[in-house]
Formats: C-alpha cells, structure tokens, sequence
C-alpha cells in the first residue's frame, strides 16, 4: 500500500507522512493499489502519529422538510427473573436507588417478562400476595423461582418511569386462553397501583413470543416447527383480540442468513411461519440488531484482537442495514399490500460468545459507542417503529445498571440520546476518512467505513447534532455546515461529550465513562476526542 494513496495522507503532515510511510514500508506494506488499510494495519500507524485530528465535516439543510422524532427507539428490557434482575427487593418493591436511575435513562418501553423467559413464563403465578404465588421456571437455569415480579410489579415500573409496557406472550408452553386472560387482567380488568393508588397502564403491545427461530441447546422441549409457530400465532392473536381489539401485536421472524451465516435454526423460518395468514399484523420483531457477534465455532478458532472486534462492531449498522433489506423484501412477497413495521425488541452490542475476556466488552466504553452507533441506525430508519435494548439492568454484562447500584457506559449514552431524540428528525451528510473493517461473526467486511457518523434533530430554533467519533487513537476536528455562513445563524451553542480513558477497559467500575458540558463560542467548529460520542446544541436565529 502506498502512502501516496492513503486517503490519511490527504490531513497528515508531512513529516508525520513520513513517518507513517516509513512504518508502512517496515511493516512490508508493498501494495501501491490498495487505496486504504485495513484496522490491522492501520490502528498500530496512526497511534505514532497521535494528535493529529481527524477532518470530519457534518452538513445540514436546514430547508429541509423533517419528520417526527420516533423516541420508542429508547426501549429496554426487564426480565422477571432475579428480582427483575436486581431491580426489585425481595418484598417485590422497587428499589429506590435503582429507580432514580431508570428515571435518569427515562426509557420510552419496557419489554416483560424477558427474552427466553418468556417461553415459561405463566402469568397468573405471579398475581396477588408475593407470599402465595407460584413458582416460574428460569428458562435458562432450567430452575423454578418464586415469581417477586410479577405483572403488578412490571406496571408499576412503568408507572413510576413513564414507560409504556410491551409484554411477550408464552406461545410455547402456554395457551391463547392463557394469553387472552392476561389481556383481560390488565385491559378490561384493570390494576390498581400499590404505589399511587391510581389505575395502572393497560397494554397496547403485545409480541407473539421470543425467537421461535432458534433450538436453545438448555431447553430442547422449547423447540416449534415453523408451521406449527404460524398456526400458534394466529391462534393467538385471534384470542387476544377478541379480548381487546385495540391491541397491537408483532410476530418474531428473521432471515436465513447474516454474512452468510446461518442466523436461525430452521431454514426458510420466515417463509414457512406466513403460510398461514395473520391479518392484521403490526409489526415484525427483529433481534437483528447484536453485533458483530462471533460465535460460530470457525469464528471462535481465530485469533481477534480488540482493535479488530471494535472496527467490525462498528460497522454493523451496515450489516443491520441489508437484514431489514432483505425482510422487507420476503415481506411484500409474502404479505403483498400489507404494511408491518419492525419492532426491534432486543439490540446491544454483542462482541463474542464463549470466547473469554472479549465476551465482556458489551459493558465497556467500546461496547457503549456501538451502542450508540446502533441506536443512531434506528431512530433514522422510518419502518422502525420500536426497539428494546438487551437490557436494563443487572443479567451479566448486558445491563445498562449494574444491580450494586451504578450506571454502566451504555447508560449515559442512553441520557444523551434522550436530550437528542426531540422535534424532526433531519437529514445529515457526513464526510470523514475512512478504514477498511473485518469480516468478524454475523457482521460482514466493510471497505471504506466512516470513521464518524452524525444524527440531527430540531425543535424550533434548538438545532441538536449527535456525532458519533469512532477512533479509539486520534482526535477529530468537526466543521459544521449550514448552508449559510454559520455566524448568521447561530446565537448560542453548547457541547456534552462522553469519551473515556480506555475504551475497551471491561472492569465494570464507576466513571468508565466521563460526561464533559460547556458553552462554546460560536464556531463552526468543533474539536471532539477519541472514541466519543457528543451532542452540539445550536440556538438559531
């Protein structure tokens, strides 16, 4: 590779180029056709050159004709299990200490009873006195636990967050008369709050079960033909809206493959699940949205170092991008005229699994910015109705609290993005240099990946810009265009940033990732870290 052709060449200086160039020949780089280098190569040579910024420019049409911010894109999980993993005390109250933090994050949705949980879950064992319910099964412990949180408590987190409830019905080892007496419990019924005394929210959302998709190798009794998932889903459906005909319901399906791995566990699962009719579906659930996610036995025999990890979870949105792609077009082939969106109920960032110390860069600063990355690839996506973040606290490295209590990375981008999903969502051109990325596990190779990626938003005169800055070793240098000299436009300006000391430190201690706020002058302008995730707030004129 040459250093002539580097497109890095083009803001190094040229003693750094040299440098660089220098590095390059010494670490055999021959190439003069290859226009840019892969992380592997590239990451070692630009920390020698540290300093220098990367030149990204970020450009706005403020003519340009919006649409509503969808702010239930800033969904979680909350399992059952563990006390609500850890949320709840053993007397099925809500820990205070814990709930001043959701209400922090103020999530839009909450997802119950949990992902895989839910194909045990039966929802009458947990009604009345904590002391004379019945017991659930941990689907994955394969153990029962006295059910603390039960529907009752789920609602009330709600009540006290403001989030609207999805409930995952048991389409496996329960029954549509089991699923329609929930719905009637809650809707028709209704719930009084222990909290307040006041009504408790009823459900509109109502998901079909949980990855039918999949053979989880703990719970082979779990296991449902396609076919016979289709005719249990509408079965179901039918039930539950002879209850209440106002609900919404979305049924779980995915693609055969991700970066030409299999993605579930029985071939043609979408395609074979329609063949019996669901009029009147509203949305699909995807859990498409886990990246780069290596698993596969041929991925776990390689070596990845972290730098190569992060590249390739970084690009996942594009990976992300060609799934929805592909459903929406086995979608207009197989619901022809019908208009279903998706509902994205679980997401995170998911680097390995069964690979060691990698398998924990989820709750790491790394793991929070392809969070932030993934979650700007939603809120842009206009069929993507809902979406749920795996998940909201405790359960391992996935929480966005950890149950001591104490806020993860990932939670103070969810308090950004809250403050940035608001008014119109805008449309944004973003130019900045690029690299190469790796093939790694369902996320597949991307030439020329951005090393910065933009979301705007506005309410009136408040223009919010959210840059997502993806190098781990080099700062950037933002300009900010507005098709009109910048100074003409806006009145006042302020900056948050989140950055960190090491973006991939896993030790899941407070502080791994520090929030900055300042009132600039008005520039068009704007320096940024490494590995940042930042919000401009202009006041226009």
């Amino acid at each position: 590779m040459s250093i002539n052709n580097h497109p890095f060449k083009r803001w190094l200086p040229h003693a750094a180029a040299c440098l660089l160039a220098a590095a390059m020949a010494a670490c055999g780089s021959g190439s003069s056709s290859d226009a840019s280098a892969t992380p592997a190569e590239i990451l070692p040579l630009i920390r020698q050159t540290m300093g220098l910024a990367n030149p990204v420019s970020v450009s706005i049409d403020l003519q340009a004709t919006g649409r509503p911010v969808n702010r239930r894109v800033l969904g979680q999980n909350m399992q059952w299990v563990d006390r609500g993993d850890g949320m709840f005390d053993t007397q099925g109250q809500i820990r205070p200490a814990m709930l001043a933090l959701v209400q922090q994050m103020a999530p839009t949705m909450l997802r119950y009873p949990g992902g895989l949980q839910s194909d045990t879950y039966h929802w009458e064992r947990g009604m009345g006195p904590i002391a004379t319910r019945g017991s659930n099964q941990h689907a994955n412990a394969v153990v029962d636990q006295p059910t603390i949180v039960g529907t009752q408590e789920f609602l009330e987190l709600c009540e006290a967050t403001g989030a609207q409830p999805l409930i995952t019905v048991n389409m496996i080892t329960g029954t549509a008369q089991e699923a329609a007496a929930w719905v009637k419990r809650i809707n028709v019924d209704g719930l009084t709050s222990s909290r307040t005394g006041k009504p408790l929210p009823k459900v509109t959302q109502w998901e079909l079960g949980n990855e039918p998709y999949l053979k989880p190798n703990e719970q082979p009794s779990l296991w449902v033909s396609p076919t016979e998932f289709g005719k249990r889903a509408a079965a179901f459906t039918s039930a539950m809206r002879a209850v209440d005909p106002s609900i919404e319901v979305s049924l779980p399906l995915a693609n055969d493959l991700r970066n030409g791995i299999t993605a579930n566990a029985f071939p043609g699962f979408t395609r074979e699940v329609l063949k019996t009719p669901m009029p009147g579906l509203n949305h699909v659930s995807l859990h498409n949205s886990y990246v780069p996610l290596a698993f596969d036995p041929s991925d776990l025999s390689r070596g990845f170092s972290n730098d190569q990890l992060y590249w390739a979870a970084m690009a996942g949105t594009r990976t992300i991008e060609a799934d929805f792609q592909t459903m929406r077009t086995q979608l207009a082939t197989l619901l022809p005229g019908q208009k279903v969106d998706f509902a994205v109920t679980e997401y995170n960032s998911l680097f390995t699994l069964g690979k060691g110390a990698s398998d924990q860069l989820p709750q790491s600063p790394a793991g929070a910015l392809v969070m932030a990355d993934i979650l700007r690839l939603l809120a842009s996506t206009p069929d993507v109705a809902m979406a749920n973040y795996w998940s909201l606290s405790g359960n391992g490295f996935f929480g966005a609290i950890q149950s001591q209590p104490r806020a993860r990375p990932v939670f103070e981008v969810f308090k950004l993005y809250k403050e940035a999903l608001q008014g119109q969502w805008l449309p944004v051109t973003v130019t900045a240099p690029s690299v190469d990325t790796p093939s790694i596990g369902l996320t597949a190779a991307v030439k020329g990946l951005p090393v910065a990626e933009a979301l705007v938003t506005r309410s009136g005169n408040t223009l919010r810009v959210l840059i997502i800055h993806k190098d781990p070793s080099n700062p950037a240098r933002v300009a900010l265009r507005l098709g009109q000299t910048f100074a003409s436009a806006v009145t006042a300006q302020s900056l948050v940033v989140l950055t960190s000391s090491d973006v991939f430190d896993t030790s899941d201690r407070a502080g791994l990732m520090q929030r900055e706020e300042s009132t600039l002058a008005i520039s068009d302008t704007v320096e940024l870290p490494p590995h940042s995730l930042a919000l401009v707030t202009l006041t226009l004129k």
